[in-house]
């Protein structure tokens, strides 16, 4: 029978912008996201990607202007930047 000692070991690396042992954001996070899709590209602060997608009227205006549109055959993503769902 082997005996090993017994130990923990807590290591942690937060991405940029979080802290702490939960890795908690250093700033408040927005509670909700808002893009009208008017302009040429969608707007950076609110997706950190979009694959497959771009800006056409071509399902006709939902309210008005733009939508975003995965018309096109192959894998598509759109990736939101971080937001919390968390009533204050």
């Amino acid at each position: 029978m082997l005996c090993l000692p017994s130990f923990h070991i807590s290591i942690y690396r937060c991405d940029k912008g979080y802290e702490g042992e939960f890795c908690v954001p250093n700033t408040p996070l927005p509670m909700m996201l808002r893009d009208d899709f008017n302009q040429e590209t969608p707007k950076n602060d609110n997706w950190l990607e979009i694959h497959g997608g771009e800006t056409t009227q071509i399902c006709g205006s939902l309210v008005s202007g733009n939508a975003l549109t995965f018309s096109h055959v192959g894998g598509v993503l759109e990736l939101t930047m971080y937001y919390t769902s968390l009533k204050k």
